[in-house]
């Protein structure tokens, strides 16, 4: 299950991203 450092780096670092903008807006996270 395991993927490139990197690759599943950037996924991270987007989740984190989308999970604080989500935050900023307001919007209820599920």
């Amino acid at each position: 299950l395991f993927m490139d450092k990197e690759k599943a780096e950037e996924l991270w670092l987007s989740r984190l991203t989308a999970l604080r903008q989500e935050r900023l807006m307001g919007s209820p996270v599920s």
